[in-house]
């Protein structure tokens, strides 16, 4: 294992994730350069990827691009997610009705992680993948979440993760980032003004499912969101009641 994670597995993902940026064939060599790993592993690891049905050779110069054996398990899995299941009805009506991005998320550790981004429809937008990290402190489903945690236990994850500055109206400041959680806390829900990308607002709320705390946000460009911000944040509220109310 390398900072905690497990060599080979890594390696695996970031072959797909290699495939998914170049978005053609790839020989050995070229797919090791990219992925930084010596010629011999790389080379194991695509025979077992082979063998295993996810990767296969195209062409005398032995190329090799993924099946959709990886994509139809994916959906699999996607279509029984407990959670997203459940609560993307929700999230699907809050994009069309407000026309702007929908995310929702949880905490891994000391980052935020998306589970899902329902995009919006205007061609300028606030977009991300899934499975992207944000820190905590300059997102406005993180800042929900950490509004939500024991003092102890939110001090113990800022103090993991020191809170840099992504824009220049990103909170870094411990007392400050305090004093922005209990106005949020007051409200109802959060704010982000351009703290994480410059021109991009947000606002927040986090709910609770099965005793888990999940983040959601509606996030677009500043000059849509900041003269309708009121009515963004009270369909936001609403849409995290219709979610909570799942679980009773």
């Amino acid at each position: 294992m390398t900072d905690g994670l497990v060599k080979s597995a890594a390696r695996a993902l970031d072959v797909f994730e290699a495939f998914a940026r170049v978005r053609q064939p790839q020989s050995v060599k070229e797919i090791a350069g990219r992925i930084d790993a010596p010629m011999s592993s790389t080379s194991m690891l695509l025979q077992t990827l082979v063998a295993r049905g996810y990767v296969y050779s195209i062409g005398r110069r032995g190329e090799l691009y993924p099946t959709r054996r990886m994509l139809e398990i994916a959906r699999v899995i996607a279509a029984s997610d407990p959670v997203l299941e459940r609560v993307r009805p929700v999230l699907e009506r809050l994009r069309d009705r407000m026309g702007e991005t929908v995310t929702f998320s949880t905490r891994e550790g000391s980052r935020l992680v998306y589970l899902d981004i329902l995009e919006s429809p205007h061609p300028i937008r606030f977009s991300a993948q899934p499975g992207e990290f944000r820190p905590l402190h300059a997102n406005t489903a993180g800042k929900a979440i950490l509004a939500e945690l024991a003092p102890e236990t939110r001090s113990r994850i800022l103090a993991d993760a020191p809170m840099v500055a992504l824009t220049g109206t990103t909170i870094v400041d411990p007392a400050a980032l305090e004093a922005d959680l209990e106005q949020g806390r007051a409200r109802g829900w959060f704010l982000n003004d351009g703290e994480s990308v410059p021109d991009v607002m947000a606002v927040g709320r986090a709910v609770r499912i099965r005793d888990e705390l999940f983040g959601m946000a509606l996030v677009g460009p500043i000059h849509r969101m900041r003269p309708r911000l009121e009515e963004f944040a009270a369909a936001l509220v609403q849409a995290a009641r219709e979610i909570e109310a799942l679980d009773a």
